[in-house]
């Protein structure tokens, strides 16, 4: 943030008045198995109530009570049929970490560029240096903490701590976050919701039934072309390029000039011919 401020205040100053602990993972607080920095969770169940956002208040949340009811269903079905103790894709990421770390490592300690673990003796005996040419990171088993803090932030083993759990003879799936056990993610799916009878059958209330807003216009013309961020630039060219066309003269009836600059004497266009119909 110094540099950026030595480069440009004003950027500085922008990016300070938004929280750093919502976009910055320097400032995220660990113990919490995520480390996503964009906004993919509300952006996925906007796409998903994109058509019963435009519907009234009552249709628009039982069309989402209808799929989150069916979604809880599906969910845990489907975790039913999981074999391990860590979910399908976290296992698969683990298992291309896991990759990174044995058959590629050997191949890398040929050119004596792969990590190599040195054990400590601290903190017991899982304390690790795991180093590279001119990289090196601390790491504690015990405590599931790697110096470049993505462990920690993530929940699940980097490729630093693999190299140590592997150097112990150990299953990284071990060291992986209780949140992304199946146990947990069945537990997240035990609460069922219960079904509900349609409008019909609802009970009759003596209240005046709510009605949409009235029309209003806005006084003024109505304005058709879109309004872009000051932040958004309009373009080289605000007008259509007239390049490639033909104009055709009303007055003589000739290309490549209009009745403007037309000295020409007027001609008077042919009649169509009528168009024929077909016989009954």
């Amino acid at each position: 943030m110094d540099k950026i401020k030595s480069i440009n205040t004003e950027a500085y100053s922008h990016l300070i008045e938004r929280d750093p602990n919502t976009w910055s993972r320097a400032c995220f607080e660990v113990d919490r198995a995520c480390e996503s920095v964009e906004n993919g969770i509300s952006e996925s169940f906007n796409s998903v109530i994109l058509s019963a956002r435009r519907k009234p208040i009552i249709t628009m949340l039982e069309e989402i009570r209808m799929f989150l009811m069916e979604r809880n269903y599906n969910m845990s079905k489907k975790s039913q049929k999981w074999d391990g103790k860590i979910r399908p894709a976290i296992r698969k990421k683990i298992k291309d970490w896991s990759k990174n770390s044995s058959f590629v490592a050997i191949v890398l300690l040929i050119l004596q560029l792969s990590w190599i673990v040195i054990p400590s003796g601290d903190s017991g005996d899982n304390a690790f240096e795991v180093r590279n040419v001119y990289e090196a990171y601390t790491v504690d088993l015990d405590n599931r903490e790697c110096s470049c803090k993505l462990w920690q932030i993530s929940g699940l083993p980097c490729l630093h701590s693999v190299s140590a759990i592997y150097y112990i003879y150990s299953d990284p799936e071990d060291y992986v976050s209780d949140w992304f056990r199946v146990e947990k993610f069945k537990e997240t799916y035990t609460h069922y919701m219960k079904p509900f009878n349609g409008s019909k059958m609802w009970k009759s209330i003596p209240y005046i039934q709510p009605l949409p807003p009235k029309e209003r216009r806005m006084q003024g013309r109505l304005s058709i072309k879109r309004k872009r961020h000051k932040t958004k630039k309009q373009g080289k060219y605000k007008k259509v390029s007239t390049n490639g066309r033909y104009m055709t003269c009303s007055n003589c009836l000739e290309k490549g000039h209009n009745i403007k600059t037309c000295t020409n004497e007027k001609k008077t266009k042919s009649p169509k011919e009528p168009k024929k119909t077909p016989e009954a």
